[in-house]
Formats: C-alpha cells, structure tokens, sequence
C-alpha cells in the first residue's frame, strides 16, 4: 500500500483513491474514495502550497511519462 500524509496528520492510502481535486479559490484539495460521501480534505494557506502538493501527487501517482506531460500543459495557478 501506498500511503500519504496530510496536513493535519490524517493518512490516505493512495491504492484507494477515486479523485483528486482543487479549489484554487479556498486552497483545499479534495480526496474522494468512490464510496458513498467518503472523502478526506486538506486546506492549504495559499494557492502555491496547494500546487506544490497538487505537483506531488501527479508524481505519485501517474505514471513517469504521464506526469511529466501533464506538468509541461499545466498553466500555472494565479491569484486574482
């Protein structure tokens, strides 16, 4: 299993995940599990801390070639 932490301690098993998702307005990113309102959140102070774990987790948990790609199309976040 592959596991990580979140910023309040929580652990969320990777294997299990269904989705990610981000806020880019609240800073938050969402995990969802698939199964019924099963989700873990984790809240970040600003919108670059929340890229950085956003970047991580491509790195994780797609493959080599896949993330790279993604990364390269990604348009930086901005802040209005």
């Amino acid at each position: 299993m592959r596991w990580i932490e979140l910023n309040n301690g929580s652990l969320v098993n990777t294997e299990k995940l269904a989705g990610v998702s981000a806020d880019i307005k609240t800073h938050k990113v969402y995990y969802s599990f698939g199964t019924g309102d099963d989700m873990a959140l984790e809240t970040f102070g600003t919108a670059a801390a929340m890229e950085r774990r956003m970047q991580q987790l491509r790195q994780m948990l797609l493959p080599h070639d896949a993330a790279k790609e993604i990364l390269e199309h990604t348009i930086p976040y901005t802040t209005p």
